[in-house]
């Protein structure tokens, strides 16, 4: 009876694991949906409007928690109140945060063609990890949580 409730404890707990890693692909891949479609926004925006970066990042309203508070952080860099290296502390942005630093380093401090320029290969660099992300939760996330189900499995069957 005691190795039935306990593997049902294993099973449980390995999935859960699954879950979680799951979760946290389809969350990256929400932020940086959410992020090409700002980077769209921005690049929209100085084309059309010449708004300044400040008032483009504070008239974007972001469907992700994540990218909400990247651009709350946004504003407090641009009125100079927080490091840049801050603003991108997520767990959901690995290898792309010298991307994104590198990018918000430079918007504002270029002639009006420079932007476009600048802004247009953001938001194709952008798309570049929007595919890559979308392929992360097919393959990882799926696979993860496939091998952790598994796994309780093939443990929960050797206990009982």
């Amino acid at each position: 009876m005691n190795s039935i409730v306990f593997a049902g404890c294993i099973m449980l707990i390995s999935s859960y694991i699954g879950i979680y890693f799951k979760l946290y692909y389809k969350k990256r891949n929400a932020l940086f949906c959410d992020l090409s479609n700002f980077a769209k926004f921005i690049n929209q925006r100085i084309k059309s409007t010449h708004d300044l970066i400040p008032e483009v990042i504070a008239s974007f309203h972001p469907n992700s928690e994540e990218l909400s508070k990247i651009c709350n952080n946004l504003n407090d860099y641009k009125n100079k109140k927080c490091e840049l290296s801050t603003v991108f502390d997520s767990k959901y942005i690995k290898s792309e945060k010298d991307l994104l630093i590198n990018y918000f380093e430079k918007l504002g401090k270029n002639d009006f063609e420079n932007e476009i320029r600048l802004s247009d290969e953001f938001v194709a660099e952008t798309a570049e990890i929007q595919t890559l992300t979308n392929f992360e939760v097919k393959q990882k996330g799926e696979l993860i949580f496939k091998l952790c189900i598994m796994g309780g499995l093939l443990v929960s069957i050797l206990i009982v």
